[in-house]
């Protein structure tokens, strides 16, 4: 899952920023200690790039103390650029920021020549609640929630140190998956824009491997099993730990995710620090690469819409053209559009028999031809999935509990409107994990129940088919044999829907 998040009100404050640079001296950005490279934001990197800046790792009393010292380091190390750690308790606070500042910028000073410097942070990076305690007085708005700070405000420090307090920014496209993750659990992104359980079992994920210890006396933990428990293991341990229980005793996923991302949030856990400068550095260079290769295929389709000249080559034979095409694709291609691929377009028959070629070629390799409900495709064979998960930096994307229960509900029971699906789930829908599944192409709405409101009834795609790599819903698994990932109403043999359920608010707006 990918996490972006850049209201309007962004693009607003990025405006006034790029305005307020042109008469400011430097600036401070305040950065989360939890997630330092995480919190910095690219975009104020590139518009203050001619300017001197003091880096604030704030919240310093809930990170790790060693890896705050490693993030000091690589700042200090950084052209026209200071490093210092502080928390809102800090009562030398603003003792400690004017001094750095005037090191950095020591020919202004005094009434006629006051240092001018321009304050940014991410939401919720505890920006105003540091401003408060450096001025001793309530004179930036705080909130536990980002976005509290709505409009530029200039503030005293003394009497030749001006502080231009800005709304919290994040950027239009977080490249590192990690980020946006990072983002997420500490409370800087948006509620409407992110899963919690997803963002929780990602958190869980990678404090089982760096923080065990913290999260084993955090939540009572057994010491002998629970050093071997996956991230979902771990959030369903908490679920019943905490009480987040549902009818029949099964876990509420959403309100075990709450706890644990408000527990991260308040500290409670301990002193966690997200990520070191060595894990960025090899985060961002995946991300880069990624967003280098979506760049290049951006450039490939403009060229081929505008009818650049490509460069001459010796002619393709058509099996290694198709093969060419179907490598380079990553959804299936359908017999129509492979021999569409040629002028004229290639007959049946021959296409048969150049499929039947490279079958027969890559038979005993790492790749296979294969045919899906959506057309042909290479897949990795099976015997090469746990090697090949070594090489992968990246995770495959996770879903959360939430999202797969939907899923399989809408599998089973399709077609079903959200009403159905929350009946049965005995939650509300989140319109985000309606979104996620549509994102994936695995549901479509394929028409209206006759009802009240006329709520849209829900299915799966032959994309979903095709990822599973099955020809027909007839080929789904027993619900038997998929343990706990559905719910128990779904198993029972007479599972039937009412013919009419009272659709949702959001279904009678649709």
């Amino acid at each position: 899952m990918a996490i972006q998040w850049y209201p309007g009100h962004m693009h607003k404050a990025k405006k006034a920023i790029m305005e307020r640079l042109k008469s400011v001296d430097m600036v401070i950005e305040v950065l989360d200690a939890r997630l330092p490279a995480s919190s910095a934001n690219p975009l104020l990197a590139k518009l203050s790039a001619d300017k001197p800046k003091l880096k604030i790792l704030n919240k310093q009393d809930l990170a790790d103390a060693q890896r705050t010292d490693l993030w000091l380091a690589e700042y200090q190390a950084q052209s026209q650029t200071q490093a210092i750690a502080l928390d809102a308790s800090d009562r030398q606070a603003a003792a400690k920021l004017i001094a750095a500042c005037r090191a950095l910028v020591p020919h202004r000073k005094g009434l006629d020549k006051p240092l001018r410097v321009l304050i940014c942070g991410i939401p919720n990076v505890g920006k105003s609640t540091l401003i408060n305690g450096m001025l001793g007085k309530k004179g930036a708005k705080t909130g536990n929630e980002p976005g509290i700070t709505k409009a530029e405000q200039r503030l005293i420090l003394a009497d030749d140190f001006w502080l231009y307090d800005t709304p919290g920014m994040l950027w239009p496209k977080i490249i590192v998956e990690e980020a946006g993750y990072h983002l997420a659990a500490s409370g800087a992104v948006g509620r409407n824009a992110l899963d919690e359980e997803t963002v929780a079992l990602e958190l869980l994920d990678y404090l089982r491997r760096h923080y065990l210890t913290l999260l084993q006396a955090r939540y009572q933990a057994d010491l002998s099993t629970s050093p071997h428990w996956r991230d979902d293991e771990w959030l369903d341990w908490i679920g019943r730990k905490r009480g987040a229980l549902l009818t029949g005793g099964r876990i509420d996923y959403q309100k075990a995710a709450e706890r644990v991302l408000t527990d991260f949030r308040d500290g409670q856990i301990g002193c966690i620090t997200l990520e070191t400068p060595n894990q960025w550095a090899v985060w961002l260079k995946a991300g880069q690469q990624r967003e280098a290769v979506l760049k290049a295929e951006r450039e490939a389709r403009k060229a081929q819409r505008s009818g650049a000249p490509m460069t001459e080559q010796a002619p393709l034979s058509a099996d290694a053209f198709i093969e060419a095409a179907l490598l380079t694709r990553d959804e299936a291609l359908d017999e129509r559009a492979l021999r569409a691929l040629f002028e004229p377009p290639m007959s049946a028959d021959k296409l048969i028999d150049v499929l039947a070629v490279l079958k027969s070629r890559w038979q005993g390799r790492g790749l296979l031809l294969v045919h899906t409900p959506e057309g042909w495709r290479f897949q990795v064979v099976p015997a090469a999935f746990s090697r090949l998960s070594r090489l992968n930096e990246q995770r495959a994307p996770r879903y959360s509990r939430a999202v797969m229960e939907t899923l399989a509900i809408i599998a089973y029971q399709q077609p079903v409107t959200r009403a159905d699906i929350e009946a049965i789930r005995g939650v509300a829908v989140s319109s985000h994990v309606m979104q996620i599944l549509q994102d994936r192409n695995w549901i479509e709405v394929i028409g209206q129940r006759d009802t009240l409101g006329q709520p849209n009834l829900w299915a799966t795609t032959p994309q979903f088919l095709s990822d599973l790599q099955l020809e027909d819903l007839c080929q789904l698994p027993p619900l038997t044999e998929l343990g706990e990932l559905v719910l128990p109403e779904l198993t029972e043999p007479a599972a039937a829907l009412p013919a009419a359920e009272e659709p949702s608010d959001d279904e009678l707006g649709a």
